[in-house]
């Protein structure tokens, strides 16, 4: 880019980036801050089986600061309301304005708010809504979370830098095992990266 230094950011898979470039180029970076550390060579499955674990930590957290606080509208079976959600939108997902709340997009509306404490309330009241039949709460989380970043970017990124099976079979039979240690993320988390296995590029995974 014609800089003699630059100045980094590095979140989430950002941050893997982030301290490549300064192994590679310490001179060139005058400062940087990384927030969310990946580590480089870990095979593709074993970081999103672990990122799914990190979110269902985060959930059990959640889930018992709602039992505990008689406002939360969920308070005395938070993780119940969350299954029958889960059972709700498998049966019959839930229009939203330009689609629809189902199996795929629901773990996304989940996961976004478990970011920051600061977002939990909402989150209770946007799963309190969907169980009332109202998907719109539920429907802005899952947009929130797709404006995180460019996804389009992150996976043509992400596909080429870390080893994934070339079989999807055995991806998607990853993705179920995932889900003994991350019911609520793991199977839809790592099912996301299926797209890794055909990936028409070839890998050129991190050292």
């Amino acid at each position: 880019m014609g800089d003699e230094q630059i100045s980094f950011l590095g979140i989430s898979y950002g941050s893997l980036l982030g301290q490549i470039y300064a192994q590679q180029f310490p001179t060139r970076v005058r400062a940087m801050v990384i927030d969310g550390i990946v580590e480089a060579g870990t095979p593709g499955v074993e970081a999103a089986t672990a990122q799914a674990a990190g979110f269902e930590h985060v959930f059990d957290a959640f889930a018992a600061a709602c039992d505990a606080e008689p406002n939360c509208p969920l308070a005395g079976d938070t993780r119940g309301a969350v299954e029958r959600l889960i059972a709700q939108v498998e049966s019959a997902p839930l229009p939203v304005e330009g689609g629809q709340i189902g199996p795929g997009e629901l773990p996304l509306a989940l996961a976004v708010n478990l970011y920051g404490e600061g977002g939990w309330p909402d989150l209770s009241y946007a799963i309190e809504a969907g169980l009332d039949g109202d998907g719109s709460q539920l429907g802005q989380l899952a947009q929130d979370y797709m404006s995180i970043t460019d996804f389009d970017i992150y996976f043509s990124v992400s596909c080429a830098d870390q080893d994934w099976p070339e079989d999807p079979n055995a991806l998607l039979a990853a993705a179920k095992a995932a889900a003994a240690s991350a019911p609520h993320f793991g199977e839809a988390l790592v099912n996301d990266y299926v797209r890794c296995s055909v990936w028409p590029v070839d890998e050129q995974p991190l050292p």
